[in-house]
C-alpha cells in the first residue's frame, strides 16, 4: 500500500511505496560509503526513482519513490530492492528512518568512529 499517489502530464503515476526491510551494517568510517539494501513494496511494475531525505540534525527520514504508466497491473505486490548510500561526514551516532507505514519506520542506528 503506498501512502501517497499522483498523476503527472505523462500520465503516469509517482507513489511512494513502503519500505518492507533494510540490511546494513552498523558501523562505518568518516567519508566512507554505507551502502544499504531497502527492500519496498512494488504494486504494479514500478521502476525506482530515487530516494527521498528529510534530515533533522543526525536523522534522516528515507522514503521510496517510484513511477508507473497507468494501466493494467499485471503482477501487484511483489518485493523489489533498492539500494541506498550513506556517507558519514563526521563522527557521531547516526539514525536512519524507513518509512514502513503511514506513520511507521524501520530504524538503523549507524555509528561512524
Amino acid at each position: 500500500m503506498s501512502s501517497c499517489k499522483k498523476e503527472n502530464e505523462n500520465n503516469s503515476s509517482i507513489t511512494f511505496p513502503y519500505i518492507t526491510a533494510v540490511d546494513s551494517i552498523n558501523a562505518g568510517n568518516i567519508n566512507e560509503p554505507i551502502i544499504i539494501e531497502v527492500k519496498y513494496l512494488d504494486e504494479c511494475y514500478s521502476e525506482f526513482n530515487r530516494f527521498i531525505e528529510r534530515k533533522n540534525g543526525d536523522t534522516t527520514n528515507v522514503k521510496v519513490e517510484v513511477q508507473f504508466r497507468s494501466g493494467l497491473c499485471r503482477l501487484p505486490n511483489t518485493t523489489k530492492t533498492a539500494y541506498y548510500t550513506f556517507t558519514p561526514r563526521s563522527k557521531g551516532n547516526y539514525t536512519l528512518k524507513f518509512k514502513s507505514g503511514a506513520y511507521e519506520f524501520i530504524t538503523l542506528t549507524i555509528v561512524v568512529d
